[in-house]
């Protein structure tokens, strides 16, 4: 899996949202707050569990944009995920510490 080191931040991630038929799906970056129910999660859990997609991780490692669901989430890692505001909704509370 090829990861990309920066030597400086990213660039903030706008969110956006379209349509998809008759769904509204969003686009939304999210930095996994220390002591929230996210850290040690996988992504392939959270993707289950919510029913989202993760499109972008940033983590120790650097930045993957296919990432492996086997990774696993720790404080200050950044997601990038595509989902409905009701899953948004719930991200946001599972990042709650």
């Amino acid at each position: 899996m090829a990861h990309f080191n920066y030597t400086h931040p990213l660039p903030k991630v706008k969110e956006g949202a379209g349509y998809v038929g008759d769904t509204l799906l969003n686009v939304s970056q999210v930095t996994v707050r220390a002591g929230s129910r996210l850290v040690g999660k996988t992504l392939a859990q959270l993707e289950r569990e919510l029913d989202l997609s993760v499109i972008m991780h940033r983590g120790a490692e650097g930045v993957d944009l296919h990432p492996a669901p086997e990774i696993v989430l720790a404080a200050e890692d950044c997601i990038v995920v595509f989902a409905s505001l009701d899953t948004l909704n719930r991200l946001r509370q599972l990042n709650q510490p």
